[in-house]
C-alpha cells in the first residue's frame, strides 16, 4: 500500500485563505473562521447575527410576498383572459353551429337548383327537340302543300282526250325521297278519256317497286271512280302506252321511251272502280335505273321529266298477246292510296318507322 502523508506546506497555504461569512460581515483567513466556526452556537446567538437572520427573513418574506402579488395578478389577468376566451369560444360555437345551419340549408337549396336544372335542360332538350320535329314537319307541310299547289293547278288543264303529258318536277329531290322511303311512289294528275269518259292516272316509282326495287323505275296506270261510270262500258279494254320522253329531241317520238300494254280483262283493276281507286297495274321494269342514270341528260332538264301516258282506242289486240303487264302486289307496309303514302312520309319525317 502507499503511504499517505501529511503536507504542512499546503496546509499553511489553506489556512492563509481569505473567507468571508455568508450570513453575516465577518471576514478573513481560513484558520480563524475555523476557530470562530467552533463558536457558531455562540456566533448564532449574537444580536448582530439575529438582526442580520431578521433582515434577511424579511426581505425573504417581501420577495414572497411581492412574488404572490404577482402571482395573484397573473392569476386574475389568466382567469380575465379564460373568461373572455371562454365567452368568444361559446360565441364561435354558436356562429359554428349557424354556419354549419347556414351550410346545410345552403347544400339543400344547391341540390334543389341542381334537380331543377337537370330538369330544366331535360325540358329544353325535348322542346328543341319538338321544335326540331315541328320545324321538319313544317317544312315538309310546306313542301306538300307547294306541291298540292302545283297538283291542282294542274288539274285546271285536265286532259279529256286520253293523253296525259305529265310534268315531274324536282326530280331528284323525288328520286332521294324514294331510295329512302320517305316517299316511295308519286301519283300524277287525272285525266280522261272524254268529258263524260274514264277517269285516270299514273302512279311513278322512281326506285321500282316489290322484287325490283333498286333496280327498276316501276310505272302504273290506275282506273279511278267517276261521275259517268255507270254509263261506260266494263271492263276497260284500250291499249295504255307510257312514254319517258326525250327532251334533246322532243319532236321526235323515235328517241322516246315507249312501252304499253294490253288491259287483262279479267283483272279487278280493270273493273268498274268501286273505290275511289282501283288496283294499280302496270310494267314493273319501265326502264332501268342504270339506263335511266346513262342517259339522264336526256330525260332530265332543269331537274324536271316529262312522262306521257296515252291510250290508244284504235289498237285491236292481239289473240296471243306477251305484251300485258302486272298488277302492283301491295304488300302489308305500302298500301295503294295518295293519304296513306302522305302520311308515311310525315311519320318518317318525325323518325318513327310503321314496323
Amino acid at each position: 500500500m502507499h503511504a499517505v502523508w501529511f503536507d504542512a506546506a499546503l496546509q499553511a497555504e489553506l489556512e492563509c485563505l481569505s473567507i468571508f461569512c455568508s450570513v453575516c460581515d465577518w471576514t478573513g483567513p481560513l484558520k480563524i473562521y475555523q476557530v470562530e466556526r467552533s463558536k457558531i452556537a455562540e456566533h448564532y446567538m449574537t444580536e448582530t447575527h439575529q438582526s442580520r437572520l431578521l433582515n434577511i427573513l424579511l426581505h425573504l418574506q417581501s420577495i414572497q410576498i411581492k412574488n404572490d402579488q404577482q402571482q395573484q395578478m397573473r392569476y386574475s389577468q389568466f382567469h380575465d383572459m379564460i373568461s373572455i376566451l371562454s365567452t368568444d369560444i361559446a360565441l364561435l360555437d354558436i356562429r359554428v353551429e349557424q354556419i354549419q345551419y347556414e351550410f346545410y340549408s345552403q347544400q339543400q337549396a344547391l341540390e334543389l337548383h341542381t334537380y331543377k336544372l337537370l330538369l330544366l335542360k331535360n325540358l329544353i332538350r325535348e322542346v328543341v327537340n319538338y321544335l326540331y320535329q315541328t320545324r321538319t314537319i313544317q317544312d315538309f307541310c310546306m313542301r306538300e302543300v307547294l306541291s298540292l299547289e302545283h297538283h291542282f293547278d294542274q288539274r285546271h288543264i285536265i286532259s279529256f282526250d286520253g293523253i296525259l303529258k305529265w310534268k315531274i318536277s324536282n326530280i331528284q329531290e323525288k328520286i332521294n325521297d324514294a331510295k329512302c322511303e320517305r316517299q316511295r311512289s308519286i301519283y300524277s294528275p287525272e285525266f280522261y278519256t272524254s268529258p263524260t269518259g274514264y277517269k285516270m292516272r299514273a302512279r311513278l316509282f322512281l326506285n321500282g317497286t316489290n322484287d325490283v326495287q333498286d333496280t327498276y323505275i316501276s310505272i302504273f296506270f290506275i282506273l279511278m271512280r267517276g261521275e259517268y261510270d255507270a254509263i261506260l262500258k266494263w271492263p276497260f279494254h284500250f291499249k295504255v302506252i307510257f312514254s319517258l320522253l326525250n327532251q334533246l329531241t322532243i319532236e321526235d317520238d323515235r328517241h322516246h321511251l315507249n312501252e304499253f300494254f294490253w288491259p287483262d280483262k279479267q283483272s279487278i283493276c280493270f273493273q268498274r272502280p268501286h273505290l275511289e281507286m282501283n288496283n294499280a297495274y302496270g310494267i314493273k321494269k319501265f326502264i332501268s335505273l342504270d339506263k335511266f342514270q346513262q342517259n339522264r341528260d336526256q330525260y332530265v332538264q332543269d331537274d324536271t321529266m316529262f312522262i306521257k301516258v296515252g291510250i290508244d282506242f284504235l289498237s285491236i289486240p292481239p289473240e296471243n298477246r306477251s305484251d300485258a303487264g302486272e298488277m302492283l302486289m301491295i304488300d302489308e307496309q305500302h298500301v295503294d292510296t295518295e293519304e296513306d303514302d302522305l302520311m308515311r312520309k310525315i311519320l318518317l319525317s318525325r323518325g318513327f318507322n310503321d314496323n
